[in-house]
């Protein structure tokens, strides 16, 4: 019996967390090793396990993205100047802050081990630097869903760089855009 078959059997004898232990591998290289197909729970944790590794991208079309190592939540963020084009951050007036956005936004692949992407956006007004934050836009929302199963880690690897990173930004960006003017009206009011 070849070393790839003995590996499933453990598998199926033990499970994934076991295995794992048991040759002292991480999910992800027992996925490459193995080539069965990964569910929403493996999935998961091939994801955390990766960025764990620093081997998924930390920026994506301007946004910064980072795992948090505790909870395994994805987090983007992202500060966009709207306007004054020649002034720098440092130079620029409150009034000119107010043209100044922090989106935040999280977005973690088969959260709770099911095959959808919750998206929860929340927008901060940076003026003279204090927030101002709206109890309107910070329970932003939206989700997706993502696929049950994949083939191999290989197909999840891409499912994750040319699906989840276009759909979570066209997402963020669509709830910020729908927001943002609603967010400078209620901060100039205050």
């Amino acid at each position: 019996m070849g070393y790839r078959k003995k590996i499933i059997g453990l598998v199926e004898k033990f499970g994934v967390p076991e295995t794992c232990k048991v040759l002292s591998i991480g999910i992800d290289e027992l996925f490459v090793i193995t080539q069965q197909p990964i569910d929403c729970e493996n999935a998961a944790q091939i994801i955390y396990t990766l960025y764990g590794k620093g081997l998924l991208v930390k920026e994506y079309k301007g946004f910064r993205i980072i795992q948090d190592s505790l909870s395994g939540v994805i987090e983007w963020d992202k500060e966009v100047y709207h306007g004054y084009p020649n002034v720098s951050l440092e130079d620029a007036t409150p009034e000119m802050l107010l043209d100044v956005t922090d989106i935040y936004a999280k977005a973690t692949p088969f959260w709770d081990n099911e095959n959808i992407v919750p998206v929860e956006v929340e927008i901060f007004v940076v003026n003279d630097g204090e927030y101002f934050k709206s109890q309107k836009i910070d329970d932003l929302f939206e989700s997706y869903r993502t696929p049950e199963s994949f083939k191999n880690i290989e197909k999840l690897i891409i499912w994750f760089k040319e699906e989840y990173l276009e759909e979570t930004y066209k997402i963020i960006e669509e709830l910020y855009n729908d927001n943002y003017k609603l967010l400078i009206t209620q901060t100039i009011k205050n």
